[in-house]
């Protein structure tokens, strides 16, 4: 498995053209509970825009976590990079509210209690939507319906073939 750098090493020097066009959605593994598992989060959020940075890909990365110390330190950093908030369960307050506390771009929850009318007030406040870890077409098609902006998955091939077929349906053309 390489490392991130190593990753970002290889994204440069790949000739696919397609590699100078790619988003990368970099998760930041930290928990405030377990601070001996990652680095402080100011430490860890440089880590990351450095890195980004260096390789010339801050203006296509996002960076999600559900650390959101490491969010607030991002954005502290770099007004610029794009950050996406993780949630595992919904929240008290409203996902705007949440949204809006973070300075964050991009809304990252469980797609089990996503909603349509979620997405909707998240679309309208000027917020993308990519809901985790859908894994099968039915979810897939209930998450095209809501107008979700991207998916997140562990079967990235089923995925395109769903994609594909959608698109077909729904091209205007």
């Amino acid at each position: 498995m390489p490392t991130f750098e190593e990753f970002l090493v290889w994204l440069g020097q790949e000739k696919n053209p397609r590699a100078r066009t790619v988003e990368l959605n970099i998760e930041a593994k930290s928990e405030e509970l377990q601070p001996a598992y990652a680095p402080a989060p100011a430490v860890f959020a440089k880590m990351i825009l450095d890195a980004v940075i260096k390789h010339g890909v801050a203006d296509r990365s996002t960076i999600q976590s559900f650390d959101f110390r490491v969010l607030l330190m991002a954005r502290k950093l770099s007004a610029a990079i794009r950050t996406s908030v993780l949630l595992e369960e919904r929240p008290s307050k409203t996902l705007v509210e949440v949204m809006a506390k973070l300075g964050a771009q991009v809304l990252s929850m469980n797609e089990r209690w996503l909603t349509q009318r979620d997405v909707l007030a998240l679309h309208k406040a000027g917020y993308r939507v990519i809901p985790w870890t859908a894994n099968d077409e039915a979810v897939w098609q209930r998450l095209a319906d809501y107008g979700v902006d991207g998916i997140i998955t562990d079967d990235p091939a089923g995925l395109f073939e769903f994609r594909a077929r959608w698109v077909a349906q729904h091209d205007p053309k």
